[in-house]
């Protein structure tokens, strides 16, 4: 039969638990809030591909509101194999930044000359999260007719203006 020092602890117990959990989902919650960045509100971001090359570049303009990105532009297509050519902008959808400062984009590059002409060359994508730094993300590239030519890059850009 339990005492009435157990049923005392139990009760116990009970609220200070619940305090507990409060506490550490509050710290939690605040936490994530302090960490996450968004980014600067009518802002231009530019910066290049991983390691720092000025070969490829990204650039970005960010809405007043500061919910999308927008004029998300890619000075190259990267390759990552041998070859080469002339460079070929890529031009990306607007994005929505979302509540926790990322957004992703996607574009694709048409064949302009040869006997492929007018068919897709490259399927890309690009993902970033805005820091207090600045911001950083990744470009996938994906060309449809030489897939081992396709890869993977991160970047960085800095806010200026």
């Amino acid at each position: 039969m339990p005492t009435i020092c157990d049923r005392r602890a139990r009760h116990i117990r009970g609220p200070a638990v619940a305090t507990a959990l409060t506490t550490l989902l509050a710290a939690t919650t605040f936490a994530t809030v302090a960490f996450a960045a968004h980014p600067v509100k009518g802002g231009t971001y530019s910066g290049s591909l991983l390691p720092a090359t000025k070969l490829v570049t990204v650039s970005f303009k960010v809405s007043k509101s500061g919910t999308r990105v927008t004029a998300l532009l890619l000075s190259n297509v990267p390759l990552y194999c041998s070859g080469g050519g002339p460079a070929i902008p890529v031009k990306f959808h607007a994005a929505t930044v979302s509540k926790s400062g990322a957004f992703s984009s996607t574009a694709t590059v048409v064949i302009m000359v040869g006997p492929l002409k007018g068919q897709i060359g490259e399927k890309l994508t690009i993902t970033g999260k805005f820091s207090k730094a600045g911001e950083h993300g990744t470009v996938k590239t994906r060309y449809v007719k030489a897939p081992s030519c396709g890869g993977e890059s991160s970047y960085s850009t800095t806010v200026s203006g």
